[in-house]
């Protein structure tokens, strides 16, 4: 299987997700704290334009499969989903997560350079940037 999310039915509840790559597959329950996360990643590929705007570039298709790839594997080792997901307006899109006074981001650019960043009390403490170029996404 070469997507990185099939949905399985069964004669009844609950449906199950399996999210796999190449050295790991999970099975999810399919309704979780990620899917309004994945409706709107699956939103954004099926039309990126809808995010266009005068001083805003919308993510290219390649960036939004790379924010999909990321976010199956944080669902898939459990991890929550993001407080917030928005577009950067440089055609990159940004996770956040926020919990009492820290926050984390993990932002994808536009050449799939990942920056994740936190944040204690508005003060930012750790910046690194990875470079995910090379990343398989089947």
């Amino acid at each position: 299987m070469t997507a990185l999310q099939a949905w399985v039915s069964t004669d009844s509840p609950p449906r199950l997700a399996i999210v796999r790559s190449n050295t790991w597959t999970a099975l999810l329950p399919a309704q979780d704290e990620w899917d309004p996360t994945f409706e709107k990643l699956q939103a954004w590929l099926a039309d990126p334009t809808a995010l266009a705007d005068d001083d805003v570039d919308p993510p290219a298709p390649e960036t939004i499969r790379l924010a999909i790839a990321i976010a199956g594997q944080r669902r898939a080792r459990a991890r929550p989903a993001p407080t917030r997901l928005m577009p950067n307006g440089e055609a990159g899109i940004v996770f956040e997560w926020s919990a009492g006074n820290s926050t984390s981001t993990w932002e994808i650019d536009r050449r799939h350079q990942l920056e994740i960043t936190f944040y204690v009390e508005g003060e930012r403490t750790t910046r690194e940037r990875f470079d995910l170029t090379g990343l398989s996404l089947t």
